[in-house]
């Protein structure tokens, strides 16, 4: 079912019918509230990482809006959710590994 759902999104991108504004308002809610979901949902992350991965080899999105907010990074130790965040940095930047843009990415990792 999920491979539908970024099979939709694919299409769509490629038709031009999806645009940033279109995702990223709510793909900043899935990853601020990530650790809320993951309660529910264990391998959330690991969902939400391919969706993200999707939308920047599409470029719906970029790794420069990922890493301009910082409701999204979870660099800050007492925020909620920071784990779950960094453990999607840290799958995102493994994906990304040869793009010249995921050292922007492994900058936000915090350990």
């Amino acid at each position: 079912e999920r491979n539908s759902y970024l099979a939709a999104i694919h299409a769509l991108a490629l038709k031009s019918k999806l645009k940033a504004e279109d995702v990223t308002d709510a793909l900043g809610n899935t990853i601020e509230f990530l650790s809320d979901i993951c309660i529910d949902s264990p391998m959330a992350v690991e969902h939400v990482a391919k969706l993200v991965s999707v939308c920047l080899e599409l470029k719906i999105i970029d790794i420069a809006w990922l890493t301009a907010n910082s409701r999204l990074r979870g660099d800050d130790p007492k925020s909620d959710g920071a784990f779950e965040r960094n453990a999607l940095f840290e799958l995102l930047t493994s994906t990304f590994a040869n793009y010249p843009e995921a050292s922007e990415l492994k900058s936000q990792l915090k350990y």
